[in-house]
């Protein structure tokens, strides 16, 4: 995966605080960074957090193969160690996320079987890591960084982009 701390810093600071930056913003000289922690793996039963730009904090729920902020039971999840994928069980099946990005600009935070994936051209594997305790995650395709909200119908989408008059979210495990 593919960043810099600098412009992953300015995501993390400015989604949090519900601002969009615009262009390429440098530092000033006296600016140090500070130390980020990055985990490529989290073992198979965590649950995630969605953190949302209006303060709330939601537990995730799955409803079919589709992430929402509504449910019973909380969504539970793993970080695969050698591919970053972010896969959960549904029926007794490994599933794993996946995103039409770049190809197409936004998807639901929706999973499906590796088969599946596999043998839909227009389909990517999503990889993840935890980047100062966040969910960092980009269409296996290409560097394409998405940017995660929550709709009206309480389904989790992804986009290419970062969209304004809709409430954001960031991901943490539990």
């Amino acid at each position: 995966m593919r960043f810099s701390l600098q412009s992953l810093s300015l995501f993390l600071v400015s989604s949090q605080a519900g601002l969009t930056l615009a262009g390429h913003c440098k530092p000033s000289p006296t600016t140090t960074a500070a130390a980020t922690s990055t985990t490529t793996s989290v073992p198979e039963g965590t649950p995630i957090n969605a953190v949302l730009s209006d303060g709330r904090v939601a537990n995730t729920y799955l409803s079919g193969r589709y992430l929402t902020d509504q449910g019973d039971t909380p969504a539970t999840f793993a970080l695969e160690a050698s591919t970053g994928r972010l896969t959960t069980i549904i029926g007794g099946t490994k599933n794993y996320l996946q995103t039409v990005i770049p190809l197409g600009p936004a998807l639901s935070f929706q999973f499906d079987t590796y088969q599946n994936i596999v043998n839909n051209q227009n389909r990517y594997f999503v990889k993840c890591a935890v980047v100062a305790g966040f969910l960092s995650c980009e269409s296996e395709s290409g560097p394409t960084p998405i940017y995660w909200h929550i709709e009206s119908n309480n389904i989790f989408y992804g986009n290419e982009n970062v969209l304004t008059d809709v409430t954001t979210a960031q991901f943490k495990f539990q």
